[in-house]
């Protein structure tokens, strides 16, 4: 397991780092996994932080899964408003969990990513390298009767129609506005899926922009946001709208087990799920293709060598844009 914050500081954990910056990761941190963490950790904020709106900006829970150095990372991220920094600007902390293949809990990613107290909301400290990461807890993630589901459509059977998704590898845009908890719309279809296929299926609950060579299959998509005018540039990904009122859904299987909370006798997996394994295979080949190209670009200095930058150096303020980082 390996771990990275970023956020707005006088000083970070490189050497002449300030302003948005690593302060905190993993000691043995690979250096181009690093590179790419940092990229992940953009955000943007719908309202100005300070004023009474600002308080109701969405977080950014994620599941990611990156292919570097020939392996694939499963990458957990919160990234959130952060009120105002130390330049008396807008703010922002992301909290980036990387999680090995032979680390992943059954639970699956979007029940990890609910447990709200295992990442970063804020951080005032010095700059510091992790020497040992706190474990998740155990948790239990069996299939329910989606009520998040049914009380954000009236209907608890669209949890199994996005857990349905998988079988096509389809992509699935949600429009929702900020106050619904797309957390747990997430994990309840996922309880649906086999463990595998639940980290098999990246996801977003506030989906702006990914950097290149990064997929994700389940987008929330802020009702307004500039990213509605590209929904329909994606002619095959399904659109579910909860700003909207839905029809009643076919009822498939998971659909049926979404409404009763009963398992099914057997889980939906990658063995009878056509075509996954090499949708799978297609977007490995392309990440290790983006990585090779990204390569030359990469500071190679191992993070356990990275001293914490002197104190007493006095600060610069950074240049950027007031909402979005």
């Amino acid at each position: 397991m390996h771990e990275l914050v970023y956020t707005s500081a006088p000083k970070g954990l490189k050497p002449g780092s300030q302003g948005f910056c690593t302060v905190a990761c993993s000691v043995g941190l690979p250096p181009n996994l690093m590179m790419r963490l940092e990229a992940l950790s953009s955000y943007r904020h719908l309202f100005p932080p300070g004023q009474q709106s600002g308080s109701v900006n969405p977080v950014v829970r994620s599941h990611l899964i990156l292919r570097v150095g020939g392996s694939d990372w499963h990458v957990l991220s919160r990234i959130a408003d952060a009120g105002i920094d130390y330049t008396q600007r807008s703010n922002k902390i992301a909290h980036h969990i990387v999680l090995e293949s032979s680390e992943l809990p059954p639970a699956g990613p979007a029940a990890l990513l609910a447990c709200e107290n295992r990442f970063f909301s804020t951080w005032n400290g010095e700059p510091k390298v992790i020497t040992k990461s706190a474990s998740f807890p155990q948790i239990q993630s069996q299939p329910k009767i989606c009520k998040s589901w049914e009380k954000n459509t009236g209907d608890a059977g669209w949890g199994g129609v996005l857990a349905d998704t998988v079988r096509e590898t389809r992509q699935v845009n949600l429009i929702v506005t900020p106050e619904v908890d797309a957390i747990a719309l997430f994990e309840e279809s996922l309880a649906l899926l086999s463990h595998d296929l639940r980290w098999q299926t990246t996801l977003t609950t506030y989906y702006t922009r990914l950097p290149s060579g990064v997929g994700c299959r389940w987008r929330c998509i802020m009702a307004g946001s500039p990213e509605m005018s590209q929904i329909a540039l994606t002619s095959d990904a399904m659109i579910i709208d909860l700003t909207q009122p839905l029809k009643t859904p076919v009822p498939t299987p998971l659909v049926k087990v979404a409404r009763s909370g009963k398992a099914p006798t057997a889980f939906l997996n990658d063995r009878n799920i056509s075509g996954l394994s090499a949708t799978i295979d297609a977007e490995r080949q392309y990440a290790d293709q983006f990585e090779s190209a990204s390569k030359s670009q990469t500071d190679d200095t191992p993070v356990e060598m990275v001293p914490v930058s002197k104190p007493g150096k006095k600060a610069k303020t950074p240049k950027r844009t007031k909402h979005e980082h």
